[in-house]
Formats: structure tokens, sequence, C-alpha cells
């Protein structure tokens, strides 16, 4: 038998028509909204900050154990942007995740296995997080959909 995938996110494909558990942050003038079943991140056409992210927190997570990241994205000139997982809080030592995403101007799929690691046991405080600087220029688009973490 096929074995059961399970998401360990929250809205991965924003199907709920908001951000929510998801959080955004920008310290400049980035918007973060869902639209036609997605997360579209826009930046305004004067300044792009260097914090901009969207992230999910308090993911369960197993020391030493396979994960697959995997997610639709594009942007509109083809921005990349950064995936990690780390802890949610203090040092943000991180869980074993920290790629470059890159993105073209059309839908694409990506998937980035990963081990965890740099914590003993099981930890509540994991926060998967997309952060678009450096990659982000002034006046891009981003989408992103369909976003799944689960063990292997």
């Amino acid at each position: 038998p096929t074995p059961v995938v399970v998401n360990l996110l929250t809205n991965g494909g924003f199907d709920s028509g908001s951000l929510t558990p998801w959080t955004f942050y920008s310290a400049s003038n980035a918007q973060a909204v869902v639209s036609s079943g997605w997360a579209t991140v826009t930046f305004g056409n004067s300044y792009v900050s260097s914090n901009t992210q969207l992230y999910q927190k308090n993911l369960t997570l197993q020391e030493r154990t396979a994960y697959t990241l995997r997610f639709r994205a594009r942007s509109t000139t083809g921005e990349d942007l950064q995936a990690v997982i780390h802890e949610q809080d203090e040092d943000y030592t991180n869980y074993g995740l920290n790629v470059r995403a890159n993105l073209t101007s059309s839908w694409q799929e990506l998937t980035f296995p990963f081990t965890s690691m740099n914590f003993t046991g099981t930890v509540t405080d994991g926060r998967l997080r997309f952060s678009f600087n450096p990659y982000a220029a002034a006046g891009a688009v981003y989408y992103i959909d369909d976003v799944r973490l689960y063990k292997n």
C-alpha cells in the first residue's frame, strides 16, 4: 500500500482564503495577500528591505529524521527566495534546511529533502521561513502555493 503523507503545515495550499496561520513580516512596503488560492507577496516600486518573510511556526520535528519540503512558486521576473527551517526563537538554530530556491516566471514545483539536525529528541519550536531578501527587487511579485512539509 502507498504510505499516507501527512503535511506538517496548516493551510499550505492557502485554500482557506487567508494567510492564517502563516505570518508575514516586512520592514518595507511589501504586502502579502491570498488571492486565487495562493499567497501573493508584492514589493513596492521604491524600496526593498533586508527583512521580508512569510513563515509558519510551532512545527514539531524529530531528531535525525528525513523530511521533504515541497512547494510551487514563481516570481514575476525570476527573483529567487530562501527556504529555511530553524528554531523559532532565541538563537534561530538551523534545523536542517537552508536553501535558495531558483524561481522563474513560470510556476514550478520545488522539492528539497533534508535531515533534521542540531537538536535532540523532539522539538515543537520549528519555523519554516520563506525569505525574499536579498533576492527581491523593487516591484517584484512572488506567488507561493501547495506548501508541504512531510516526514519521508
